[in-house]
């Protein structure tokens, strides 16, 4: 029976949940904690930071063969992305591309998940939530569990796995994270907020640190990210306000934060123990050290995970696209088999039936021509569906292409960017709008683009007062032009 440890490893301390899971059930857990020594406290010497690890876990008797580490809210970074509609094979793919437009640092750089929200009728696109944090972390943390033989399963966060401890802890909590429901995670000064709301996914969250000092300055700035929360909430979701607040609360109670809460949302607090979560399962815990909800909703999300989660290791990656080629040669192989069926009817019946049978036979064929040009108008669809999904202009690498194109996000940015099909000399048409510092940097991308050979509609930009930083709202329109036969494939290539 393997056993597996989720680590919530905050920068001086570390707590462990060591758990064995048979048939996706927890069979047995148990917690204990451990301080980092200041030389391995970032994991950047990977065999000093296995040494400790295997230190640890032999101090404690625990011999995980996997291990999943749970990161703090405030160690990720979190955007809230629209994008177009797309298939769903391509949404990873383009939701990398949008958030290399939003990132200060290079994507290449980063280790990205997503999850995805719920499409509206209301709203067209889709809309999802990127998480990210540096892929040089990942790096080392995976050079440190390899050197304390251990393999490491997944990379998460806590403002997912909190959730996952939330619904478990009590079935009438579970069934009404489809109402707007806030969490307020705590352990000591670390303090982090989610909302959930449509059918329980995550909507916002954030993590800050409360000061030490009298009831009006520690709560102060839990008070001002709970005001961005409802204000964030109510930009996505109009005219709906949070109907119930649930705190978890590790270590030492904060009677400071629940009376707030009660101030903001009177009758409508409820606070839960971490391991109401485990004992709901049925098992109880051997404790040597406090528990940790954010590591716990790791080991949780392993058996059968309630909430869509986050995992850096084991991110959404593309599906493959639907082959086209089976449906047409199986469609082609009826129709082959179908004339050689009737052909042998035909001279079956010519040879029995001769002349009293030549107009019930003529009658047929016409009907079995219909239904074969009606096959043959399927195909044709198909066909076209094919190529423009595997044709010389494909969605992803040609926005990719204007992509290398722009001058970064410290000139302009777009809030939008839609790719459809074009006609006749045009292969697609690429349109979008976003903010600009000034004119002239529109007009001097919308130059770029005309001298890679993209036919370009210019717009006057307008003045926009959404975002002081960059005043200038624009809108591109341009088409990515086929090439001309004998010329080479070269003007919209970049």
């Amino acid at each position: 029976m393997p056993e597996i440890v989720a680590i919530d490893w905050e920068a001086k301390s570390a707590r462990f949940v060591c758990a064995k899971i048979v048939r996706d059930k927890l069979e047995s857990w148990r917690t204990f904690q451990a301080d980092l020594p200041e030389e391995i406290a970032s994991a950047a010497d990977a065999a000093a930071t296995g040494k400790w690890l295997r230190d640890t876990f032999r101090q404690h008797g625990a011999d995980p063969q996997q291990a999943i580490v749970v990161l703090p809210r405030e160690s990720v970074v979190m955007r809230r992305l629209d994008l177009p509609d797309v298939p769903d094979h391509e949404l990873p793919a383009m939701a990398r591309l949008q958030a290399a437009t939003r990132a200060s640092t290079p994507v290449d750089q980063l280790a990205l998940d997503y999850l995805p929200l719920p499409r509206h009728e209301h709203r067209p696109g889709q809309s999802v939530l990127v998480f990210s944090c540096e892929a040089s972390r990942l790096k080392r943390l995976r050079e440190s569990f390899k050197a304390a033989e251990v393999d490491l399963l997944g990379c998460t966060t806590s403002a997912t796995t909190v959730g996952e401890v939330v619904a478990r802890a009590d079935a009438s909590v579970r069934a009404n994270l489809h109402i707007p429901t806030l969490v307020v995670y705590q352990r000591g000064s670390r303090v982090e907020l989610s909302i959930y709301f449509d059918q329980g996914h995550l909507i916002f969250s954030h993590g800050l640190r409360l000061p030490s000092g009298d009831a009006a300055n520690h709560v102060q700035p839990l008070k001002s990210e709970l005001s961005r929360s409802i204000v964030a909430l109510g930009q996505v979701h109009e005219h709906v306000v949070i109907e119930r607040a649930i705190v978890v609360q590790e270590d030492e109670r904060d009677s400071q934060i629940v009376q707030m809460l009660e101030e903001s949302f009177p009758g409508r607090v409820e606070c839960i123990d971490p391991d109401q979560a485990a004992r709901a399962a049925g098992r109880t815990a051997e404790t040597s050290g406090a528990l940790s909800a954010a590591a716990l909703g790791a080991i949780l999300a392993e058996t059968s995970p309630t909430l869509p989660r986050i995992d850096f290791l084991r991110a959404r990656k593309p599906q493959p696209p639907r082959d086209e080629r089976k449906l047409r040669l199986g469609a082609a192989a009826a129709a082959a088999l179908l004339v050689f069926a009737v052909g042998g009817w035909f001279y079956y019946s010519a040879l029995v039936e001769r002349d009293q049978q030549i107009t019930e036979l003529q009658q047929r064929e016409s009907d079995l021509n219909k239904l074969l040009e009606r096959n043959d108008a399927a195909l044709r669809t198909a066909e076209a569906i094919g190529n423009w999904e595997n044709g010389d202009v494909p969605p992803v690498e040609t926005l990719a292409g204007l992509q290398a194109l722009l001058t970064g996000t410290d000139r302009l940015y777009f809030q939008s960017l839609k790719f459809s099909p074009g006609a006749r000399d045009a292969a697609a048409q690429i349109r979008g709008s976003g903010f600009a510092r000034t004119r002239r940097d529109f007009e001097e991308l919308e130059q770029r683009l005309a001298d890679q050979g993209y036919r370009v509609r210019s717009h006057t930009p307008a003045t926009s007062n959404r975002d002081p930083d960059y005043p200038v709202l624009f809108e591109l329109d341009i088409d990515v032009l086929r090439p001309k036969s004998g010329d080479a494939p070269e003007a919209n290539a970049t």
